[in-house]
């Protein structure tokens, strides 16, 4: 090889290398930013927890059984024609009552 094509490698390799130290500086900093914001919600997540504890509107139980049900994915159908996603019922308030319920899922 000619040193012409040797120094064209070195630097692609080192343009490579620069590349790929700004991209994970990138992701650290990323990574970072959403860790923050994480803790952030959890805090806010908390407080709107005892308040909703404190003002009797649910209690630690539902509001940990409602918190448990959300981290579960849902699970996808098929439909004959395919896997899809899974349909997640729809909150709805019946006018009589004023109480939400999900509405059925769509078959």
């Amino acid at each position: 090889m000619s040193n012409f094509l040797i120094e064209e490698l070195s630097h692609r390799v080192n343009r490579i290398r620069d590349d790929q130290a700004r991209l994970n500086t990138s992701l650290e900093a990323r990574i970072k930013e959403l860790e923050t914001e994480n803790k952030e919600v959890r805090s806010r997540l908390m407080v709107l927890t005892r308040l909703l504890i404190s003002r009797q509107i649910a209690t630690a139980e539902e509001i940990a059984t409602a918190l448990a049900a959300s981290l579960v994915p849902p699970t996808p159908v098929s439909d004959g024609h395919g896997v899809h996603p899974a349909v997640e019922p729809v909150a709805t308030t019946d006018e009589a009552t004023g109480d939400s319920a999900p509405s059925p899922a769509p078959e």
